[in-house]
């Protein structure tokens, strides 16, 4: 135990160097970030994926060429799966490809299609979203279909498997390395921009988009530490291995611990806050898919909030307004506090942000109504469902 608080009393001095960094940084507008001032950095439609299809359109407006599309094909292409002509490919971005038949066997809209000739590369960005029933699956079909070869890449920020609910049906199932590859933000683009940020050198706008787009990947990926200060943490790492690893052996029950004592908690106190009675939590518990918890008042006849994941692990978190019975259907009448709503959903749903519950967010969890982020986003959705809850049938 002594090694061990050794190591974090070490690794704490070398995180609060880089805090210092980063502060100076800021001071001097290096963390100056037009996508973050927008306040478009998580959207994947409007950014990430109109962004990357535009680099990687031979004939696009950044003045690179076909460059950009040679490094990506180079870079994901490394055990030679397949050969690709980047000088006459043709970008297509969110290409319909059919309406989703009542199976969900055919149709969807590909996030971006990368054709030449008879070969494609189709790639399926998810920044925080979740997967769709049978998702990849389909593309795979529409793939097989249409092209001679094709690779079909799954792209996230941290490279993870996508659900089997999009890979696989009764009677097919894709497999990971064969059928479909994963690759992340955090690796495969951040080596393209690097790429790309060398070969425009003379092209100043271009170089400091680039450089933008780069840092906030960065820190989406929770990878924004400055190099100095990385190479001192992984120095004192490789000096306490066995602590290292102890540490890591305890990650998942870290994670645990932080929603079973700190969070689960904050949710109670919320409840009691808005005199909202809370449902069980043993379900949530089990990080599987569609897990969540009720939050009623008896009052309510038809409606209820709830927290939910729609994928496993608590991931695609959500707050939302539902039928008090699951299987009701209605016209839709979203809060103005949602983004999105359907039959079921009847009163709207809006992913928290980050969309995921993961050992990044423990922080901001411990800090609870002093340090803004989870409880602060359902504090605010709640305040509003109620005070809109008059205008609702509830």
């Amino acid at each position: 135990m002594i090694e061990i608080e050794h190591l974090l009393y070490k690794v704490k001095k070398v995180i609060d160097k880089a805090s210092i960094e980063k502060e100076a940084r800021r001071k001097r507008g290096e963390l100056f970030n037009i996508f973050d001032v927008l306040g478009v950095s998580s959207s994947e439609v409007r950014t990430h994926t109109a962004f990357l299809a535009e680099l990687l359109n031979p004939n696009g407006s950044h003045g690179l060429g076909s460059f950009p599309l040679k490094t990506f094909v180079s870079i994901i292409n490394s055990s030679s799966l397949f050969e690709f002509d980047s000088e006459s490919a043709k970008i297509n971005r969110e290409k319909f490809i059919g309406i989703i038949d009542e199976n969900y066997d055919n149709g969807g809209q590909i996030d971006i299609l990368i054709e030449s000739g008879r070969n494609a590369i189709i790639i399926e960005n998810k920044i925080y979203a979740g997967d769709q029933q049978k998702q990849l699956l389909r593309y795979h079909r529409y793939a097989k279909n249409r092209y001679y070869n094709f690779v079909l890449f799954y792209l996230t920020l941290d490279g993870h498997s996508p659900s089997s609910f999009s890979v696989e049906d009764d009677n097919e199932c894709l497999k990971d390395g064969n059928n479909y590859f994963k690759i992340s933000y955090g690796v495969h683009i951040i080596q393209l921009l690097d790429a790309c940020i060398r070969e425009s050198y003379d092209k100043p706008l271009i170089r400091e988009t680039l450089v933008q787009y780069k840092n906030l990947i960065q820190e989406l990926s929770h990878n924004d530490m400055d190099n100095k200060s990385k190479e001192d943490l992984l120095k004192v790492m490789f000096e306490h291995v066995d602590s290292v690893t102890e540490i890591i052996n305890y990650r998942e029950e870290y994670l645990t611990k932080a929603i079973t004592d700190y969070f689960i908690p904050q949710l109670k106190r919320l409840a009691e806050k808005y005199h909202l009675e809370m449902g069980p939590v043993d379900d949530f518990l089990t990080r599987k898919i569609y897990v969540g918890i009720d939050f009623f008042n008896p009052q309510w006849k038809n409606l209820r909030i709830r927290l939910q994941c729609d994928s496993s692990n608590w991931r695609e978190t959500f707050v939302g307004v539902v039928w008090k019975d699951g299987n009701r259907t209605g016209k839709e009448n979203p809060f103005s506090c949602m983004e999105n709503a359907n039959p079921l959903w009847i009163g709207g749903w809006k992913y928290l942000n980050p969309r995921f519950i993961d050992y990044s967010v423990v922080p901001t969890i411990l800090a609870g109504d002093e340090g803004g982020g989870y409880y602060e986003q359902i504090d605010n959705l709640f305040k509003l469902i109620i005070q809109e809850s008059m205008l609702h049938d509830m």
